[in-house]
C-alpha cells in the first residue's frame, strides 16, 4: 500500500510488479543482481540475449544498481525503473507518425493539452475520417480559426499560401505531423496552454515575413 501510494499506482499493479520480482530473485534475497536485472530488461524491452542493450538500458542498471551502493536492485529501485519502462514499451507500439509528433512535442515543449486541441481541430474537419485533411477540409478549418463565416472574406491567395505552407510534401493531403508544424506557426502555445492568436496577429505574420523575404541581403 506504502509503495502504491507514492508512486501513484494500483495496488494490483504493485503486487504484479512484486510477482515479477521474485520470479527473477531466484535465491530469494530481497535484492537483485546487475545480472538478474538485466534479464528483466531484455524480457520488458524484447531484446534477445544476442542483441546489446541499448545505452539508456546499460544507465538505467548502472543507476538502480548504484542507488543503494551495493551493487545490487531493491525492489523500490526495481517498481521505480517499472514505471518508466511502461512508457518506454508504450512508445515502441507507437506509429512512426505517432513517435514523430512525441518528438515535435518534446522538441518544442508543447503539453498534452495544447496537443489534444490540435488533434481534436484536426479530426473535427477530417469529416471522413481519413487521417488526412483535405485541401476543402483544409478550407473550411482556416475558415473556422479565423473566424470567417464566409469561404469568399477571406482572398484566395492566402488560402493557397496556407494550403502550400501546410502540405509540404506536396502530395495534396495535409497529415497530423504536417498539420501540427503549420498550426504551432500561427496558434502558437502560449501561457497556460491557451492559443489566443487572433485573426490580426496571422495576417501580421504574414505581412512581416513578407517584409523579411523582401529585404536585400547584406
Amino acid at each position: 500500500v506504502r509503495f502504491a501510494r507514492k508512486y501513484h499506482l494500483e495496488i494490483f499493479e504493485v503486487r504484479d510488479r512484486l510477482a515479477e520480482f521474485k520470479e527473477v530473485d531466484e535465491d530469494h534475497c530481497g535484492t537483485l543482481t546487475r545480472e538478474q536485472f538485466e534479464r528483466i530488461i531484455r524480457i520488458k524491452l524484447d531484446i534477445e540475449d544476442e542483441e546489446a542493450l541499448p545505452r539508456t538500458a546499460v544507465l538505467e542498471v548502472e543507476r538502480a544498481a548504484g542507488k543503494d551502493g551495493q551493487g545490487v536492485v531493491g525492489f523500490e529501485e526495481f517498481l521505480e525503473w517499472s514505471r518508466t519502462v511502461a512508457f518506454a514499451v508504450h512508445t515502441r507500439q507507437l506509429t512512426k507518425e505517432q513517435q514523430m509528433v512525441r518528438e515535435y512535442a518534446r522538441t518544442n515543449d508543447l503539453d498534452s493539452p495544447y496537443l489534444e486541441r490540435v488533434m481534436s481541430e484536426f479530426q473535427r474537419f477530417d469529416v471522413n475520417s481519413s487521417g488526412f485533411i483535405e485541401k476543402d477540409e483544409f478550407t473550411n478549418l482556416v475558415m473556422c480559426l479565423m473566424n470567417s463565416k464566409d469561404k469568399y472574406d477571406m482572398p484566395s491567395d492566402r488560402l493557397t499560401r496556407f494550403w502550400k505552407e501546410a502540405d509540404t510534401n506536396k502530395d495534396g493531403t495535409i497529415s497530423f505531423v504536417e498539420f501540427l508544424l503549420w498550426y504551432t506557426k500561427y496558434f502558437p502555445m502560449q501561457s497556460g496552454s491557451q492559443t489566443n492568436c487572433t485573426a490580426s496577429e496571422v495576417y501580421r505574420s504574414l505581412g512581416s515575413q513578407r517584409i523579411v523575404r523582401s529585404l536585400p541581403s547584406q
